[in-house]
């Protein structure tokens, strides 16, 4: 390895172990949207949970998140903003938002926008939480269409598997029928 690269490798190392070993809070954000359907005027819940996997508290903790217009969303339960004092290292909190969509279509989410502090009267950290991705809002009358059992699909099913079965089954039972005996001997 020439000189160059082992310097640019050594560099690297020393800041990666510098960020390992750091006492400081750092915090890891997850947003996730707990309903599996997204109906229109049908609550939905949104969960934030912040980590602090640092070895030091952090402060002044905000979490932002203006994914939710008015125009697109009602906020039946929660806010928004959340403002904590402190953070435990090693500890975690916990946000529920309920919403409920004033629209049907497809909606992109953002992440939420968090905001602390290492120590005390320091400097801001920004961090982002993850985003929930796209995500679809249906109508009450396509969901309940896209989740009925389909009796008409299943009903031609059924046909077609009697048609593709009863003729095998039928050559099955008359060439059994003619190699066997009432008795279970092959006939000579």
């Amino acid at each position: 390895m020439s000189l160059p690269k082992f310097i640019f490798v050594a560099l690297v190392l020393v800041a990666l172990f510098s960020c390992v070993l750091s006492d400081s809070g750092f915090l890891i954000t997850r947003k996730a949207v707990l309903n599996t359907e997204v109906v229109k005027n049908k609550e939905t819940l949104v969960i934030y949970q912040i980590y602090n996997v640092g070895d030091s508290p952090a402060y002044n903790v905000s979490l932002t998140d203006d994914t939710w217009p008015a125009e697109y969303f009602d906020i039946s339960l929660g806010i928004t903003s959340v403002n904590l004092e402190k953070l435990a290292p090693k500890s975690n909190y916990t946000h529920i938002l309920a919403i409920r969509p004033k629209f049907s279509g497809r909606i992109e989410t953002r992440p939420a926008l968090v905001e602390y502090q290492v120590v005390q009267k320091g400097e801001k950290r920004i961090s982002y939480s993850t985003d929930a991705g796209y995500m679809d809002v249906y109508l009450r009358s396509e969901n309940e269409r896209r989740k009925s059992p389909h009796l008409g699909a299943w009903t031609v099913f059924g046909f077609l598997t009697v048609f593709a079965t009863v003729p095998a089954a039928g050559l099955w039972a008359y060439y059994n029928a003619l190699y066997t005996t009432q008795g279970g001997k092959k006939k000579q």
